[in-house]
Parts: C-alpha cells; structure tokens; sequence
C-alpha cells in the first residue's frame, strides 16, 4: 500500500490528540514526551513538498493548529498554577525559617 502525503499529517494529529489529553489532565511529562515524538516527525514532514501534494494540507494543518492551541492554553494556566504553587512553598519556607529564628 502506498503513503498518500496526508498519512504524516494524520500521524501528527494522532500524537497532538493525547497531547491535549495530557495536558487536560495535567501531565506535563508525559506531554513533553509525546511533543519531543511529535516534532521530529514534524521537521521530517515539512520538508518542502511538491505543489500537488499541498492541496489536502490545509484541513490537517488547520486540525493540528487548533490541538495546539488548545494545549497551549491548558499548558500556560498549569505553568501559571505551579508558579503560584512554588510561591506558596518559599512564602511558607521563609516563614518557617523566621519562626525558627525567633524561637531559638
């Protein structure tokens, strides 16, 4: 059986789709993981193709376009969480370490 052109892109979309999953449930190692696969079939794929080839691009990249974004979403409000989270473990650590120094 013969690979169309749209076979890599649909292999795209089948890593971007559990990537939003990972990140809908938080698991940014496992989503690092699937983008490091992703985006060496990515730079193996977008070599520059024959005009002929392009034509049915346009649904597939648009598909990968919106997981991506998506992802993205949900990956910045877990950076923003950890980051408050990290926050809150200083806040607690200095006033731990200040408690300390007033009771010894």
């Amino acid at each position: 059986m013969r690979a169309t052109p749209l076979d890599p892109l649909s292999d795209i979309i089948a890593l971007s789709e559990p990537m939003l999953r990972c990140a809908e449930r938080g698991d940014w190692l496992e989503l690092a993981g699937l983008e490091a696969k992703r985006r060496a079939l990515i730079t193996a794929v977008m070599q520059p193709p024959e005009a002929a080839a392009c034509a049915g691009y346009a649904p597939a990249a648009q598909r990968i376009l919106d997981l991506d974004r998506r992802t993205l979403i949900l990956a910045q409000a877990g950076h923003s969480s950890l980051a408050k989270q990290l926050q809150n473990i200083n806040i607690g650590r200095s006033a731990v370490q200040a408690y300390a120094q007033q009771v010894s």
